[in-house]
């Protein structure tokens, strides 16, 4: 038997009748009398936005859109996912063709958690990859078009990262960017995930979980599997007791019996619809948790963790929302090593975003590039030895914490030092996001003078 290519397999995997229409954004490129895109992503959904909640904007070439479509426009965009264009609404988008004359390299995402951090929620998606944006324009238009984005209307965008933003859909931003590929996305989410698990409660005798629905219900059968391996069998836990306000429920659960583990999943009306790794021995973890929420908060006696507290809660608190985002998972789980990585190469590709930089600038010359020179980019301070001392800052975290890491096996850290680690990250990410961006085209001469 044939296997099936990854948009048959997505076109047949999606109860499309479960959803009413779905979410879009796109940008494309005027160009021959055609739409051709850039990067675009559709997300089905239960009920459709406000009307106010639409764009539609444009700038020379360039298109911008945001929108609903309804079921039966759901359908012919479906259905048009392997042709020579796109329906997206009352828009054709043409695929542009790469050198090899192919459009796309498909992908069947059929794993909850890589949807779940793209969009937010479990699901399942279909991915197209393309050329490079700047291919896909040409170089000169795509750097004019950089430019000329803050001239957009009806809304002007500072750059392509919060343009991205601005048509994320409530997941991850849009892949937008020179060095980007052209992207089609399409993803139909479950209609329930894990908010939050905590696996020690104010009772220490259970736990709870934090389940989140994409509507309000007034009444819905779920339960917990340990080890199922993504299938309805294993061993079940049901809740004693649930309440929920609005499309948020918060259920209590007895401590599981069966000590070792791998994966705890959320069943509904029996089907697996999300699944969170569990870190280890649970019976371990109940006795660590209190430690752990004790170093936290830079305690030295035990605290319990308060009802709704999480592990990685504990171990990431006031800290950047990235850092929250990307590394909480990972300290709790104590992989300590990929933690302080993860970090850092978030400071690295959050200074790139800044200062628009290629994917080929890196590492201690990105940060040279970005914060460096008489006219840095990334203004620390306008007192110049400030602003030297602060791009040491950047280029040592970045050299002597992740670089090495990256390179060579060093021995694992210890839980303190990835935390004190992670947290170095989380300031460094908050400085840059309260420093502001300087241009270096010829236009701005007049400031590159004046340190202080």
């Amino acid at each position: 038997m044939a296997q099936l290519d990854p948009v048959n397999q997505f076109q047949g995997a999606v109860k499309w009748a479960a959803y009413s229409g779905a979410r879009y954004s796109f940008v494309a490129l005027r160009k021959d009398s055609q739409v051709r895109t850039l990067a675009c992503r559709i997300v089905t959904g239960y009920r459709a936005p406000s009307a106010d909640w639409s764009f539609v904007g444009d700038v020379d070439e360039l298109v911008v859109h945001r929108g609903w479509l309804s079921a039966e426009e759901l359908e012919r965009t479906i259905n048009s996912l392997a042709g020579e264009s796109l329906s997206v609404g009352d828009v054709e988008l043409v695929h542009p063709r790469r050198s090899d004359q192919s459009r796309y390299t498909w992908s069947f995402q059929d794993y909850f958690s890589v949807v779940k951090k793209r969009i937010g929620w479990p699901g399942l998606g279909l991915r197209g990859s393309g050329d490079v944006q700047d291919f896909a324009c040409g170089y000169d238009v795509h750097r004019r078009l950089s430019r000329r984005l803050a001239a957009l209307k009806p809304r002007s965008f500072g750059s392509w990262a919060s343009l991205a933003e601005f048509l994320a859909l409530g997941g991850e931003p849009l892949d937008l960017g020179d060095s980007k590929p052209v992207t089609l996305e399409c993803f139909a989410p479950m209609r329930v995930r894990f908010a939050d698990v905590n696996y020690a409660d104010s009772t220490r005798k259970g736990m709870t979980a934090q389940i989140d629905f994409l509507t309000d219900t007034g009444s819905a059968d779920f339960h917990l599997l340990l080890d199922s391996g993504g299938s309805s069998e294993g061993h079940q836990i049901r809740p004693e007791s649930s309440f929920h306000e609005g499309s948020r429920w918060q259920a209590q659960f007895d401590r599981p019996d069966r000590p070792e583990s791998s994966a705890l999943c959320l069943v509904l009306d029996g089907q697996v619809v999300d699944q969170v790794r569990v870190p280890g021995n649970i019976e371990a973890l109940h006795e660590q948790l209190d430690g752990a929420w004790s170093a936290s908060l830079g305690h030295e006696s035990a605290a319990s963790p308060s009802s709704g507290s999480s592990v990685s809660e504990a171990l990431t608190l006031g800290l950047h929302p990235l850092i929250r985002q990307h590394c909480a998972s990972l300290l709790a789980t104590e992989h300590y090593d990929e933690a302080i990585t993860k970090a850092f190469t978030i400071v690295e590709d959050s200074i790139r975003t800044k200062v628009h930089a290629t994917l080929e600038e890196i590492g201690r010359k990105l940060v040279a590039r970005a914060m460096g020179g008489d006219s840095p980019q990334i203004v620390l301070s306008p007192v110049k030895p400030e602003q030297e001392a602060g791009q040491l800052l950047y280029q040592g975290g970045i050299g002597f914490l992740k670089n090495p890491r990256s390179h060579r096996l060093l021995k694992d850290p210890d839980r303190e030092t990835a935390q004190e680690a992670t947290a170095f990250a989380s300031l460094l990410l908050r400085i840059l996001d309260n420093s502001p961006v300087r241009s270096n085209s010829p236009d701005s001469d007049r400031d590159r003078s004046g340190w202080e």
